[in-house]
């Protein structure tokens, strides 16, 4: 959400940088492999499942009835080239089948602001993302926090910068957003190799405008985790309660008032 509390930045300047990124990788001519986890309203696997016939499409739903929806309400055809899988990311990782296939892209979608699965959150399970990707492929993660005051976000940065090294993780999410208090929805990118964020976010040749977006520079999102009490997220600690409590404070001390 904006700073404008309406989901337009999200539709448009999210769904640009994630189809711009699925771009970037079908520049090399092979078939796209892509993964989803969590399915919402498979607004992105459709749009891809259309634009790019050769691709294949797996989607980790653990909710079956957020599938069913999906096909009653908001168009997804019974006859699709789209692979679901309704159960835990965490089962799907480790099973057979994921384990023989590589994915050039992995958008990660599993995070609201008030409810955040925490063992897709950790060490192990950022593990199992980097040991899933093609050579040279991109997790996409959807965060919802503050960048002043998050506590979330900050622990989740140097997670995966854990597994996948420094300067292989990026932050993208609205101007707005990091000169003011409040919430906003940010994508963090991670990968083996660094990560060309201009290239994400420059104006294509099809767009209408320039997205409302900026990424964090390298040297900035090491001076922001220096200055933050960020912790390695793991399966054995790992309290995401605690550290999104802050948004539970933003969002009722309005209702109080």
């Amino acid at each position: 959400f904006n700073d404008r509390g309406d989901p337009s930045f999200l539709l448009y300047d999210y769904l640009k940088v994630f189809e711009r990124a699925v771009r970037l990788r079908s520049a090399t001519g092979d078939s796209l492999r892509l993964l989803f986890v969590g399915g919402g309203g498979y607004t992105l696997p459709r749009l891809i499942e259309q634009r790019y016939p050769r691709a294949l499409i797996d989607v980790v739903e653990i909710d079956p009835m957020v599938t069913r929806v999906a096909r009653d309400f908001m168009g997804l055809p019974t006859r699709t080239r789209i692979r679901t899988l309704n159960e835990d990311a965490r089962w799907f990782m480790i099973g057979e089948a994921s384990r023989a296939r590589r994915y050039d892209l992995i958008f990660a979608d599993a995070f609201s602001d008030l409810s955040i699965p925490y063992h897709l959150t950790t060490r192990e399970f950022a593990a199992q993302f980097r040991g899933r990707l093609a050579p040279g492929g991109l997790v996409l993660a959807n965060v919802i926090d503050s960048w002043r005051e998050g506590a979330f976000m900050p622990s989740y940065l140097v997670t995966l910068e854990s597994v996948f090294g420094k300067g292989h993780i990026a932050l993208v999410g609205p101007r707005t957003a990091f000169a003011r208090a409040g919430q906003s929805t940010f994508i963090i990118i991670a990968s083996e190799r660094p990560i060309d964020t201009g290239a994400l976010l420059q104006r294509g040749a099809g767009d209408d405008d320039d997205l409302d977006t900026r990424a964090v520079s390298a040297e900035g999102l090491a001076r922001y985790l220096r200055s933050r009490e960020a912790i390695i997220l793991t399966d054995d600690h790992a309290p995401v309660d605690n550290l999104i409590a802050p948004l539970f404070a933003e969002r009722f001390a309005g209702a109080r008032r």
